[in-house]
Parts: C-alpha cells; structure tokens; sequence
C-alpha cells in the first residue's frame, strides 16, 4: 500500500482545510509514493520517536503534533530538529500529520470526547470554517446534574488521568459540559456564553492551564477541568508539570484505530503499532 493512499483515508474524514490557518499539517516529510506496510502512531514526534519507529522497522510515521510548526530556515544536524530529519530522511519514513483539523472534524478527538462523557444534544462550540459539521470543542448535557467534586472524579475514570486541576465549586451542579482537546483556552468564554456549566479541558498546553486562568473564573463562579498527565516534583522553587496529556493521547489512538480498521477493511496488509505518549 501507498503512503498517499492511507493519507487519502484519513484526509477523507479530517481533510487538511479543517485545520486552522496556523497549524501545519498534512504530508510533512518523505515520499508519499512511499510503500507502506507498517504505521508507527505517536502522539508527539521527536527524535526519540523517530529512533523508536526506526527500531521497529516502521516504514510511516502518522503523528497528531506536528513538527516545523513555526517554521525552519535552516536544517542543522548538530540540532535535535536537524537530526530527527536527518533519521527521516536517511531511512525514507514519510511523516505525516493530522492535528486541528482531527481536533475538529465530525468523528474526530472532540467528537470522541463528547461520546465518552455521553452528553447528548451535543453541539459545536466553535465551528471556524465553512463546514457545519466541524469545529473545536463540543458541548451538551449529561444524563443527571451532578456535584462538581463527584465530577471530578468521574472526569478521572472517564480520562483515565491520574491527575485533574480543578477550577471552582466543588458543591457547583454540574449538567451543560463542554469538552475541548488541545490548546484551546479561546474557547472557554465561548462555552460559558453557551450555558456550559463546566469546561474539561483534555490535552492542555502550559499557557492554557495556569493560575491567573482558573483563578479568573473561579472568581466568576465558573468551573474548569484541566487533564494533564503527571506532576513531577518541584524544580527551582515552582511545581514543574509534564504537559503530556493522556486524555488527549487515548482519544487519537482510538481514533487512529478507526482508520486502521477501514484500511484493514480495503484487505491491506498495514498494521498501526501502539500509540505512544511521549515527553518532549
């Protein structure tokens, strides 16, 4: 199988135009001519990654952050970017990524999260291009009004996280939930407009989950949920967070196992190797 023919499959559900204006994503590096009969599926790609798909002899790497994202006008190999393309390169791995646009598209991350916490009348919170269908975030209601400190933790299991920040109330009622992926602290004030009792966050980056953000709404008596994967310790005085999320990680994997039942589907011989998360 073609590398440009299991990009046309996952194209056909989260197509490049649905991601936004500045994310990059799309056939990054390689062939697309490329014959393919192994995918290394990761969360995040890095040099530790690229050795780990070479290891095991993957001939395609099908990532949900992209590399190059704010541009490259030099590629130097004493450099870890340098060097991961150096590997790419050298061993003909096509990389490919599909972020925003499978953050946003009908069936995607967001989509999944909605489907996870079973709220029903689910909508978009944000729909940023021409197709009604997509768009980043969703919201709808559960099935009962619930305490927010018993949400929290239901968020837990659900996530499968063992950790959650928490902004708010804990004897708030809960029952309008907006669920978003990614970096996407845009869309809080969009979902509280909307009627959303509380915010989960899934996959947060470091300027979306910090004091003065929780502590702002806290003040507004509005709730947040932020998933993130680990504390670890304390560095120079101040709680230093790996911002991998596993929410986040769970939810392309399922996603990414989807598309390789519809390509096992076609009768090709592509197998997906386990996603991994990786700390950058």
């Amino acid at each position: 199988m073609k590398a440009k023919e299991i990009i046309k499959i996952i194209e056909n559900i989260c197509p490049e135009r649905l991601a936004y204006s500045w994310d990059n994503v799309g056939l990054l590096c390689g062939d697309k001519n490329k014959d393919v009969k192994k995918v290394f599926v990761t969360l995040d790609t890095n040099i530790n990654t690229v050795k780990e798909a070479i290891s095991k002899n993957a001939d395609m790497i099908i990532s949900h952050h992209p590399i190059l994202l704010g541009g490259i006008k030099r590629i130097d190999y004493s450099t870890s970017v340098g060097q991961m393309l150096k590997l790419l390169i050298e061993n003909n791995i096509p990389l490919f990524a599909a972020h925003t646009n499978m953050d946003t598209a009908k069936g995607g991350i967001n989509d999944k999260l909605a489907e996870m916490f079973e709220l029903t009348d689910v909508k978009i919170l944000d729909q940023h291009t021409d197709d009604s269908s997509a768009g980043l975030g969703r919201y709808g209601r559960l099935e009962k009004t619930i305490k927010l400190g018993d949400f929290a933790e239901h968020c837990k299991k659900i996530l499968g996280t063992p950790f959650l920040r928490v902004s708010g109330d804990f004897e708030n009622d809960i029952n309008t939930v907006a669920v978003a992926s990614g970096s996407c602290s845009e869309i809080i004030p969009i979902a509280f407009e909307k009627g959303a009792d509380g915010v989960i966050m899934c996959g947060c980056h470091p300027g979306d989950c910090h004091y003065s953000t929780g502590n702002y709404y806290a003040r507004r008596r509005m709730t947040l949920l932020f998933s993130m994967l680990d504390f670890i310790g304390v560095e120079n005085g101040r709680t230093r967070v790996e911002w991998v999320s596993a929410a986040e990680g769970v939810k392309f994997s399922q996603t990414m196992n989807e598309f390789a039942e519809k390509i096992h589907s076609l009768g090709k011989n592509v197998r997906l190797e386990d996603l991994r998360c990786r700390k950058n």
